[in-house]
């Protein structure tokens, strides 16, 4: 049973003692019998962590009570802290996902990024020959437009 599920039982069984005091060891014998009081009292604390108003949590020094309140019941139906804990879990799956994505796309630049540098002492070579040839033909078309050389058409 996952964290929010027994939280969710806690308050459900709370809204049925409704308007009592429920303590962490009636949980322990009635509810949750499998499960630790220490375990019992820290998914009290949770609760009350979570919001005043789901719940009323006093701490003693012996044990431990929690009462339920109006919000209670429309909290439990809107899903609850099960419901809480899925929407965090797919919260952490779609940014495990994004963050899937961009590691690749960064592989991906980078492998990019390798072949360009792989590649730029053909292309550095390529661009001056470029350059020499344009050169060459500029001098040769300014000497035909001075009249220094004549070419047949």
């Amino acid at each position: 049973m996952s964290t929010g599920e027994a939280q969710d039982l806690i308050l459900e069984y709370c809204i049925k003692n409704k308007p009592e005091m429920v303590s962490a060891s009636q949980l322990h014998e009635e509810l949750l019998s499998e499960t630790p009081t220490g375990i019992i009292n820290h998914l009290l604390e949770k609760i009350s962590l979570a919001s005043d108003e789901i719940a009323i949590v006093k701490f003693g020094e012996s044990n431990n009570f929690i009462a339920a309140t109006d919000l209670t019941e429309v909290f439990i139906n809107q899903g609850g802290f099960t419901k809480q804990e899925k929407d965090e879990a797919e919260q952490k799956r779609i940014q495990n996902e994004r963050d899937n994505i961009a590691f690749e796309k960064s592989k991906i630049d980078l492998d990019l990024a390798k072949k360009m540098l792989k590649e730029y002492p053909k292309t550095k070579w390529m661009s001056r020959l470029g350059f020499f040839i344009g050169t060459v033909l500029a001098i040769l078309k300014l000497v035909e437009y001075l009249g220094l050389l004549k070419f047949p058409n």
